[in-house]
């Protein structure tokens, strides 16, 4: 499975986000939705994408609001955080950050999916369920507005049936037609099936993500 950096940064990734997202809710008092669009255009939703340890462990929440305030010019004063009380929006950020990992997705992509809002009002419903009921529910979503997968859609440009792409790659058939119709998850794949997926089609494994 390749995910969007290494693993033993995550939990202190995802803190950072949920206190950056709940801070800018709740101690600056910005509309959700607005300020995850900020954040999607910023360098420093570019720079955890890539997984660049002083963004994703190296900052705090705090100093990350402010920087992606900064980029579009907004001048925003320090205020008083508290994080006693875990919020929903220190929630969302926590479980946005999960996903974004576990599926090495963009945010804006994520965004896409459901608005920083609805990912808030999903609160009630699952935070005290395992984050995989989150993931799941995002993935769904995803499954229903791609009307193809990456990987048939590569196939087909290639000219190649199932059954021959099956035979080139080594890959089974009935496993290429699982990938393609979601009933696996390519991205959870085994390195191997994906590559040599990739050394048939004459593209590069991160090509046939979704």
């Amino acid at each position: 499975m390749i995910c969007a950096y290494d693993e033993i940064y995550l939990e202190r990734a995802r803190d950072v986000l949920a206190v950056m997202f709940d801070y800018a809710v709740n101690s600056l008092k910005i509309e959700g939705d607005k300020y995850y669009k900020m954040f999607a255009g910023s360098s420093v939703c570019r720079q955890f994408e890539c997984g660049n340890p002083s963004y994703v462990a190296g900052a705090s929440g705090i100093e990350l609001a402010h920087t992606v305030l900064d980029e579009i010019g907004l001048d925003k004063n320090l205020c008083k955080y508290q994080s006693v009380q875990r919020s929903p929006e220190y929630w969302a950020g926590w479980a946005i950050g999960y996903y974004q990992w576990e599926e090495d997705e963009g945010f804006a992509q994520i965004g896409q999916l459901l608005s920083f809002a609805d990912i808030v009002r999903m609160y009630q419903k699952y935070h005290e369920l395992d984050i995989r009921h989150f993931c799941d529910h995002l993935n769904k979503i995803k499954a229903e507005k791609q009307l193809e997968t990456k990987l048939k859609t590569i196939r087909r440009l290639a000219g190649y049936s199932q059954s021959m792409l099956a035979l080139r790659s080594g890959v089974p058939l009935r496993t290429i037609q699982q990938y393609e119709q979601r009933q696996k998850n390519i991205n959870k794949a085994q390195a191997e099936a994906v590559l040599s997926l990739a050394r048939a089609l004459g593209c590069q494994s991160r090509d046939l993500m979704e």
